[in-house]
């Protein structure tokens, strides 16, 4: 299991930040503090670290794999006050341009070449996020192995005497959220199931497994969200399946937004009770939905809406959240983001295996659609 911890001289593991600093800096950097001891060296760390803590504006990580030191990074903000002529129309709410700045980035040797310094870099482009930071820099020296690494990641680059720095935009987080594809065949019941014998077909698991083999194989350790209930949970289990490092996370939040009255009841009783058309009502217009004792279309929307931005909040190591959840809950969210009436949700049915992707920036709370209903 894959942990980011941020700490500070008050945590229970500032000591083991120190521990891994100091032998950071004599692997690295050996000419810093040469032969002094490595309690020497901790304490001047610690003076130096805390200094920089108070001044603000800096956040320091430790890695931890299966529980085992594995890397650290020591980041922090620089602040620019934006001209005048630089306060375009989407930038007059910020003042400032904000750059997150690596100082210090460190997998150690035996920790490497298992894609934990994307994960660490991924951590820190969305501490940054958190932040209000837009650009983010850092630098290293000509000919040092950390060069490949940076290269790999698209940045701007520029040499100036014997340091190369790398410069770029921090990209906004993504998030896809997947639907659930066909479900059993269910003529055999003559009542409306319950969630548990609602199961998906053969051909949705199997697409489900091939389309996580593609998304999955560059974003190891990724926290898959999904709804417990039983197509959206085989959903998420076939399509993690490819990569054993995925955490399944279910969560209520993400349940199907459907009208509890209905369930038990005969299939024949339901149009005798609601109306020949209320399937149609209950997906094209919800808000006049005649099931009154059931959760309500806005509620649905707030509670997606609150669920989706606590996740992109948070700090992850992955450039990328992804949601598994049904179908009507997506409409209703998507209907809800792009302040469309409600009513209209159901414009957005599909019964395949899709996805949407979402941008969001945790310091504006904002969203962006970037692609709605993508054949995955």
């Amino acid at each position: 299991m894959l942990e980011l911890k941020q700490v500070t001289p008050q945590s229970p593991l500032w000591d083991s930040f120190l521990h891994l600093y100091g032998e950071y800096f004599q692997r690295h950097w050996p000419e810093v503090f040469g032969d002094q001891p490595e309690e020497s060296i901790a304490k001047e760390n610690h003076t130096a670290l805390e200094q920089r803590i108070l001044q603000g504006d800096r956040g320091l990580f430790l890695l931890l794999n299966a529980g085992q030191l594995a890397g650290l990074a020591n980041v922090y903000l620089e602040r620019e006050e934006l001209k005048q002529k630089e306060l375009v129309q989407k930038e007059l709410e910020r003042k400032e341009k904000v750059t997150l700045n690596i100082a210090e980035f460190y997998i150690r040797d035996e920790d490497q070449r298992q894609k934990l310094g994307h994960g660490l870099w991924h951590g820190m482009l969305q501490w940054g996020r958190r932040h209000g930071a837009t650009q983010v820099h850092l630098e290293t020296d000509v000919g040092k192995n950390a060069n490949f690494f940076w290269q790999s990641h698209g940045l701007a680059s520029y040499q100036v005497d014997e340091r190369v720095h790398y410069h770029g935009p921090i990209p906004p987080l993504k998030i896809l959220w997947i639907r659930h594809g066909h479900i059993i065949p269910l003529d055999h019941l003559d009542y409306c199931p319950e969630d548990h014998l609602i199961a998906l077909d053969a051909t949705s698991i199997k697409q489900a497994k091939e389309i996580g083999i593609r998304i999955l194989g560059k974003r190891p350790w990724q926290t898959i969200y999904t709804s417990p209930q039983r197509r959206a949970l085989e959903t998420a289990k076939a399509f993690s399946s490819a990569d054993k490092s995925c955490l399944l996370q279910e969560t209520e939040a993400l349940c199907e937004f459907f009208p509890e009255e209905l369930i038990g009841l005969k299939l024949a009783d339901i149009p005798r009770r609601y109306g020949e058309d209320y399937a149609h009502r209950l997906l094209h217009t919800p808000l006049d939905s005649p099931f009154k004792n059931s959760e309500q279309v806005t509620d649905a929307a707030n509670r997606i809406h609150r669920f989706i931005m606590q996740m992109g909040d948070e700090l992850s190591m992955s450039s990328m959240r992804m949601i598994i959840s049904h179908q009507n809950l997506h409409n209703i969210f998507l209907a809800h983001l792009m302040t469309r009436d409600l009513n209209l949700s159901g414009r957005w049915h599909l019964n395949h295996l899709h996805g949407s992707t979402f941008l969001y920036c945790p310091y504006t709370k904002q969203f962006d659609v970037e692609n709605v209903n993508i054949p995955l």
